[in-house]
């Protein structure tokens, strides 16, 4: 597993540079990947394209200026733009404001397949966990990112890949936040959806991380699960519109990629080529036969091999199409003990790199 644990004492910009200049050339090819894939999504050029990640970093800056400072730190040191360290972050979101003039025809060599979420509270406390499902092109640049404690914020884990700062993950108060892409019709200039989940990482309860997604300027569709020791929260969110879809309801709970608020549902769409109801369905049928205990029996689950090759664990990509969706990695979570799984690839029968904060 690629892990990245930044010193203790330094700046933001700083935190920023190290993680540019330590993994320079893989961040400069996964650039490379994201805006010839976001070029499908109906920009006119890679200049629009830059354009377009360029109108979120004053939004970013007035937002949060350290999560600001560290995306330019990661650009200073990889030797990329700005606008390129936005785009590498804020891909999924990019791609819906590409498509919105033209509703351009999603591409099936990229079918929008991201990720598949698990709930459950458990006789041991509850549990949260998470694939990262996207182009299998990305598997390579999978990264564990640990983040020091400081005055400012608690340490942190953080599931991402390389010039990202962060996708999901876990501090040290036992705060988890997970993330599904929800394919979004209104799409807008938003915060960088990456910062979010950073920003929602500093704070001590899974409620303080609920008003920050509820009260934020969000601008394409996602839905956020944050949930702590006591309490949990789901948000689906379109680039105009936020419903909250769960709250300590005590039973486990399951996203993939379709909307389950009807209000939502109508600013997103699914691609024709998803697998996300199959999933779900999948999902659910699953945790009912064999209930998860612990987060063992959740790290199984999250790698189900059973509707294989379009299972929980996903192997969509080829070597005629190694863009096609793949499970890239995954993380699980026990938010009582403040212990995390998390690994690179394939989930099923994986050994997970195992941290506790």
């Amino acid at each position: 597993m690629r892990t990245l644990e930044l010193p203790p004492g330094k700046t933001c910009l700083e935190e920023g540079q190290i993680h540019g200049e330590t993994f320079r050339p893989l961040i400069q090819e996964l650039v490379a990947i994201r805006t010839e894939l976001a070029m499908d999504f109906g920009f006119s050029s890679v200049q629009q394209l830059m354009k377009c990640a360029r109108q979120h970093a004053p939004i970013l800056e007035s937002f949060d200026e350290d999560l600001s400072h560290e995306i330019l730190g990661i650009s200073q040191g990889s030797g990329c733009s700005a606008e390129e360290i936005i785009l590498l972050n804020h891909y999924t979101d990019l791609r819906d404001l590409g498509s919105q003039p033209n509703r351009a025809p999603i591409p099936q060599r990229d079918c929008g397949d991201d990720c598949s979420l698990i709930y459950t509270p458990t006789a041991c406390g509850p549990l949260l966990g998470q694939t990262w499902d996207m182009h299998g092109s990305a598997t390579p640049y999978v990264l564990a990112l640990r983040i020091p404690e400081s005055v400012a914020r608690p340490a942190a884990l953080a599931l991402t890949v390389v010039g990202c700062i962060g996708m999901a993950g876990l501090n040290q108060h036992g705060v988890g936040i997970t993330i599904n892409n929800l394919r979004s019709r209104d799409a807008t200039v938003g915060v960088v959806w990456s910062a979010l989940v950073r920003r929602a990482l500093r704070g001590k309860t899974a409620h303080q991380a609920y008003q920050l997604f509820n009260n934020s300027s969000i601008g394409s569709g996602h839905h956020y699960f944050m949930a702590d020791s006591t309490t949990a929260y789901g948000i689906e969110t379109s680039g105009t519109q936020k419903q909250t879809i769960y709250h300590n309801e005590g039973t486990p709970f399951i996203h993939t990629n379709h909307c389950l608020n009807s209000d939502i549902e109508r600013h997103t769409e699914v691609p024709q080529e998803s697998t996300t109801h199959l999933r779900y369905a999948e999902l659910d049928r699953e945790m009912q036969q064999s209930p998860i205990k612990n987060i063992d029996g959740l790290w199984q689950q999250l790698g189900s091999h059973a509707a294989y090759p379009h299972g929980i664990c996903m192997h969509l990509s080829t070597p005629q199409n190694p863009h096609g969706t793949a499970t890239c990695g995954a993380i699980a979570m026990d938010l009582s003990r403040n212990t995390a799984y998390i690994a690179t690839g394939c989930v099923n029968h994986s050994t997970p790199h195992r941290i506790t904060l």
